[in-house]
C-alpha cells in the first residue's frame, strides 16, 4: 500500500510553530520577571533610604523635598519604649514603597511589604522587606523545575538613621551621668572609691 504524504508539512509546521511560540513566551516571561525583580529592589532601596532621611527630620517628605527641620528632642530614647510616632513613620514608608511598586508589570496584590525599625541606641536602622509570589504559566511543566506553581521574588534593604546632633546630646547626657556617679562614689567611699567599689563587688561573689 502506498502511503500518502499529504498534510505532513502542515503537521510539522504546527509542531514547530507551537514550540517556537512557547519558547518565545517563556523568554518574554523571564524578562518580565527580571524587570519585576528590579522594580522590587528599587522600591525597597528607595523606601529604606528616603525613610531613614525623613525618620529624623519629619519636614522631609518621601519624595526628597524639604520644607523645614522638625525633630523631637531625644526622640530615639522615646522610640525605645514604642513612642516617637514610630507606627506613623513606618506607615508613611510603606505607602511610598507601594507607590513605587506601581511600575510593576505584575499585580502587586500578592506583594508583602514589611517595614521595620531597629533601635539599639548606638545604631538605628530602617529595614524594608518585600516579598512577592508570581504565578507561573504552564505550572504543570514548571513543577518539574522548581517544585511549585509560583515564583518568589524577594528584596531586603536597610539604611542607617543618622542624626549627629541627637547622638552628641546623648553622649553628653551619658557623660554627665558618669561624672555625677563618679562624684557620688568619691564622696561616699573616698578618694580610692574605685578600689573599694571593686572590693565590694568581689565580696558579692
Amino acid at each position: 500500500m502506498r502511503k500518502s504524504s499529504k498534510g505532513s508539512y502542515t503537521v510539522e509546521a504546527t509542531i514547530v510553530i507551537s514550540s517556537l511560540l512557547i519558547a518565545l513566551c517563556a523568554v518574554m516571561f523571564a524578562f518580565m520577571l527580571m524587570y519585576q525583580n528590579v522594580v522590587i529592589i528599587y522600591a525597597a532601596s528607595y523606601g529604606a533610604q528616603q525613610g531613614a532621611r525623613s525618620w529624623v527630620n519629619t519636614g522631609i517628605s518621601m519624595d526628597g523635598t524639604s520644607r523645614e527641620y522638625t525633630s523631637g528632642l531625644y526622640s530615639d530614647i522615646a522610640e525605645l519604649t514604642g513612642g516617637g510616632d514610630t507606627s506613623a513613620k513606618k506607615k508613611k514608608i510603606e505607602n511610598a514603597v507601594k507607590d513605587k511598586l506601581k511600575m510593576s508589570v505584575f499585580s502587586t496584590n500578592t506583594a508583602n511589604i514589611n517595614v521595620n525599625f531597629e533601635n539599639n541606641i548606638l545604631q538605628r536602622k530602617v529595614v524594608v522587606d518585600i516579598k512577592q509570589t508570581i504565578p507561573i504559566p504552564f505550572s504543570g511543566i514548571a513543577k518539574f523545575f522548581n517544585n511549585g506553581e509560583a515564583f518568589a521574588l524577594k528584596a531586603k534593604m536597610e539604611a542607617t538613621v543618622a542624626e549627629p546632633t541627637e547622638y552628641i546630646r546623648n553622649i553628653d547626657y551619658a557623660l554627665e551621668w558618669i561624672q555625677s556617679a563618679g562624684k557620688w562614689l568619691k564622696e561616699t567611699l573616698g578618694n580610692d572609691a574605685g578600689s573599694k567599689a571593686a572590693g565590694k563587688i568581689k565580696g558579692l561573689k
